[in-house]
């Protein structure tokens, strides 16, 4: 199963725009059944009425906020909406909103995230009170602040708003592409292998013969077999439980040099053999080529395994993508209680 990404957006807004809060949720929760799928994603929006509980601090309600759900480096995206309110001044700016805004450009300038996205409500109103008055001015005065850093979006009322949210919600995720993570990387090379029954884990019985075993309780020793179906060189990958990944082969676990079509058994006969030691899923990828591998990290065949990171995959994916003489085989076993 491919793994989802969740993608978490930070809401952001003063209090008069109740209705374009919910139409965000609404339009997430559309996303999350239609389009979002088939991109791997899922999303989540916070907002401080559902995902803030009661605190206190000397710095003020903010401040209260800021450490529960405005750790911005979090977010792939902040939405940002005002119409007519800027919002309550705090200690550190004009308003809450204004201070996460601030924020996320802190953020987005560290970690390259999150995207920044501001609305900005056009809908005609009747201020009455000179405080109504100053509220709006400051709205206008910080949409043209930010206009010469951003590419801010205007909305004619919540309607509106709502299928402008939409349509560059769906545009976002068109664009966006997943970070290449280990895990993303592996299970490109899983979905380029074939599901074999040939490689599989043997222990031993009551009277000391190795057998095959779908599972392998924890701290049983065993071996691991693969029946070779063709003579070659082979790479034997594992990604055990923690999520780590191995190179058992090439190593000094491994038989060296180019290897005949049959069995062979990892460790080798005369080594210990290998112990379960946690509780999971244990994924085995074997590469046979018919010439030698080149890459330039592969283990000798007196090193150690060596434990794969992105660029070991990464240039193994590259190599798999230019080589058409190469058998790509996928097994997994559980380890149990």
């Amino acid at each position: 199963m491919s793994q989802v990404d969740l993608l978490k957006i930070f809401l952001a807004s003063p209090s008069d725009v109740a209705k374009e809060r919910d139409y965000v949720i609404k339009v997430i929760d559309e996303i999350n059944r239609t389009t979002a799928p088939s991109k791997a994603v899922r999303l989540e929006v916070v907002r401080s009425e559902e995902n803030a509980f009661p605190g206190y601090n000397p710095e003020g309600g903010q401040a209260v906020l800021n450490a529960q759900i405005a750790n911005m480096e979090e977010y792939a995206l902040f939405v940002g909406i005002m119409w007519n309110r800027v919002g309550t001044p705090t200690p550190r700016a004009e308003s809450g909103t204004v201070e996460e805004f601030e924020r996320a450009i802190t953020a987005f300038e560290r970690k390259g995230q999150p995207h920044i996205w501001f609305y900005f409500g056009e809908a005609p109103t009747q201020l009455n009170t000179e405080g109504e008055l100053e509220q709006r001015r400051k709205v206008l005065s910080f949409k043209n602040k930010i206009q010469p850093r951003a590419l801010i979006r205007d909305y004619k009322n919540p309607p509106n708003f709502r299928d402008r949210f939409r349509n560059h919600i769906t545009l976002w995720l068109n664009e966006r592409q997943a970070p290449l993570t280990l895990e993303r990387l592996w299970q490109q090379l899983v979905d380029r292998a074939t599901k074999t029954d040939k490689m599989k884990p043997e222990i031993a019985n009551n009277l000391g013969m190795w057998n095959p075993a779908p599972k392998v309780p924890r701290g049983t020793p065993f071996h691991f077999v693969v029946n070779l179906p063709t003579s070659g060189y082979l790479i034997l990958l594992e990604k055990n439980p923690e999520g780590q990944i191995w190179c058992l082969s090439p190593s000094c676990l491994a038989p060296p040099l180019r290897l005949e079509a049959g069995q062979v058994k990892l460790p080798l006969v005369y080594q210990d053999t290998f112990t379960a030691d946690s509780v999971g899923r244990e994924q085995m990828v074997a590469i046979i080529a018919q010439a030698k591998l080149t890459l330039g990290w592969l283990p000798e065949s007196d090193d150690e395994p060596l434990e794969m990171r992105k660029e070991h995959l990464t240039e193994l994916l590259e190599y798999l993508e230019s080589s058409s003489e190469v058998q790509v085989l996928f097994a997994e076993y559980r380890v149990t209680e």
